[in-house]
């Protein structure tokens, strides 16, 4: 009778990124979507920065189009 044979460390190791990696990949990706729906990612700041900009180049162009209607 053969004795039974226990499987290595190497293999120990694939069989455990077998089960293990997959179930990280899932939590990774939950984790994703949970912020991208919770809107958690939102920095108020940075939006009341890109809209005094938007606001400055509105004006900008607004003048521009004023400055070039005039000299016409």
């Amino acid at each position: 009778m053969l004795p039974l044979q226990v499987p290595g460390g190497m293999e120990l190791l694939i069989i455990l990124l077998l089960f293990v990696l997959p179930l990280v990949v899932i939590v990774g990706l939950l984790v994703i979507l949970k912020r991208m729906l919770t809107g958690d990612n939102v920095d108020e700041e940075r939006i009341d920065e890109l809209e005094a900009e938007l606001e400055d180049l509105e004006r900008t162009v607004e003048r521009l189009q004023t400055e070039r209607s005039d000299g016409e």
